[in-house]
Order: structure tokens, then C-alpha cells, then sequence
């Protein structure tokens, strides 16, 4: 359960790389916006996957030998709480200026995560350990999700002066 809370502190964290001061006083970039964009997301986008895979590598080494742990069901929540954060907030730019863009990010992030936390035990999304109760189906679901923020957050960034 640390590792899920990890990976979506750090995509609330992410999410304020999204926010352009500068946007405003700007005029026509020579860059299109979706370039601009996917740049604010590979930095802070990236830091967040590294602290979370040192943060992993850490826990590991902190685990008995016979413990599972498996990498790859972490690895997805981590990318859907990443996907989340980063995408609301490329759509919350759009409306509010500075910091309250990221800040709406990371409410609508913890939303959908409270949100799935408070599921009944036969569909929540956030077993409590690996390998018990219905940590396989939640896992599939979550597999079944990571596209969708990551459409979303191309959807957000696309330009719309065309």
C-alpha cells in the first residue's frame, strides 16, 4: 500500500510541472502546444517514475526473500496515478492560470483515488496486499485503464487555434 500512496503523491507532484507562468504574456509560440506540453510531462513526469523506482528498490531491499512483490502490477497503478494527475492538470491549464491549475490536478487525482479506495472489498481497485483477496482482477482492471489517461492527456494538449 505504500508503494500505491507513493506513486500518487509523486504524480500530484508532477502534476505542477504542467503550469506555465509565462503562458499568459506569451504570444504565438514557434513550437506547437502539444510539443510544449509533452516536454512538461516527460520532465517532472520522469523524477516521479525515478523516485518511485528508488523508492521500490528500497522496499525491496527492506523485504524477507520469500516475499511477493510483483514490479509490474505496481508499475501499472503508478502509471494510471501518474496518467490522472498529468492529464487533469494539461486540461486545467487551459481554464485557470498558475498554480490553481495543478492544484485542481491533484484534487480531481486524490477524487479518483479516494473514490476507488472506498469500493467494496469485491471490487476494490487497492488490495490491501499482493497475491490476496482479488488483487489479479484489480490488476487486470487496472492494465484495462493505463491507456485512458494518456489519451486524455493528448486530448488536453492538442492545440486549438486550428
Amino acid at each position: 500500500m505504500l508503494m500505491c500512496v507513493c506513486g500518487t503523491l509523486l504524480g500530484g507532484a508532477a502534476a505542477f510541472g504542467l503550469v506555465d507562468a509565462m503562458s499568459a504574456d506569451l504570444g504565438a509560440a514557434a513550437v506547437p502546444r502539444w510539443v510544449r506540453q509533452a516536454l512538461r510531462c516527460l520532465l517532472p513526469g520522469g523524477v516521479a517514475i525515478a523516485i518511485w523506482l528508488a523508492a521500490f528498490a528500497y522496499v525491496l531491499t527492506r523485504l524477507p526473500a520469500d516475499a511477493l512483490f510483483p514490479v509490474g502490477d505496481l508499475l501499472i497503478e503508478v502509471g494510471v496515478c501518474l496518467g490522472i494527475a498529468l492529464a487533469a492538470a494539461a486540461s486545467a491549464v487551459r481554464f485557470a492560470p498558475g498554480r490553481q491549475a495543478a492544484m485542481a490536478a491533484v484534487v480531481v487525482q486524490m477524487a479518483m483515488v479516494l473514490g476507488t479506495i472506498l469500493l467494496p472489498e469485491q471490487v476494490r481497485l487497492w488490495p490491501a496486499a499482493c497475491g490476496f483477496g482479488y488483487w489479479d482482477q484489480a490488476h487486470l482492471f487496472w492494465l484495462a485503464m493505463l491507456p485512458l489517461p494518456y489519451l486524455w492527456l493528448v486530448f488536453a494538449g492538442r492545440d486549438l487555434r486550428r
